[in-house]
């Protein structure tokens, strides 16, 4: 059976609610279904007839002031100061717990493209332009994998790593990181469509 310990009740299932949005309101409600499908009612998180809102913590601001030193041949110092926008716990917010520091030899260029539609969905091809190379055609809606695929055919380009966005019908976007051992580490030309 069940242990029932003093100061809380033991809870026998649950179930983590994943990929929300940081200051989006979530409500929550809960039925128990049977193996022929019947529903029970509805109970609400919080109070018996209504649902409580529950935002998830914000991803805090980034830091301000932030400022490299070089203290000798072989050392550096970074100073900085908290985000300037700190949300209160219970707000939203969460207290800052520490800081991570990374540190790297070379960098990774990030670039994004978009395509969006007024008047309904996006159809058609493109091209991507990238140091004075081009594409084959690139269906829209096209898979991240394919994407990379074309990118990589560029003499200019020897390792991206590709992200695509399906928002809607009338809004995707594809995300590029360009993460070559050579060619393509570090500053990129932008991409442009043709």
């Amino acid at each position: 059976g069940m242990k029932v310990f003093l100061g809380f009740a033991t809870k026998e299932y649950s179930w983590a609610i994943a990929g929300l949005t940081p200051g989006i309101q979530y409500y929550v409600r809960l039925a128990a279904k049977s193996q022929s499908a019947l529903e029970g009612p509805f109970a609400f998180v919080g109070y018996p007839s209504q649902p409580v809102s529950f935002p998830p913590m914000a991803v805090p601001d980034s830091v301000e002031r932030a400022e490299l030193t070089t203290l000798s041949a072989t050392e550096l110092r970074v100073d900085w100061a908290p985000p300037g926008n700190i949300v209160p716990e219970g707000n939203n917010g969460s207290p800052i717990s520490g800081y991570l520091v990374q540190v790297a030899t070379d960098v990774q260029e990030v670039q994004k493209v978009s395509m969006n539609s007024d008047s309904g969905p996006i159809q058609g091809a493109f091209r991507l332009v990238l140091g004075g190379f081009e594409t084959s055609c690139i269906e829209v809606g096209a898979s991240a994998d394919t994407v990379e695929l074309r990118l990589e055919e560029l003499a200019s380009v020897d390792g991206v790593h590709v992200t695509f966005f399906n928002e809607s019908e009338s809004s995707q976007s594809y995300e590029m990181r360009f993460d070559g051992p050579l060619l393509s580490s570090g500053n990129q030309e932008m991409l442009r469509f043709d």
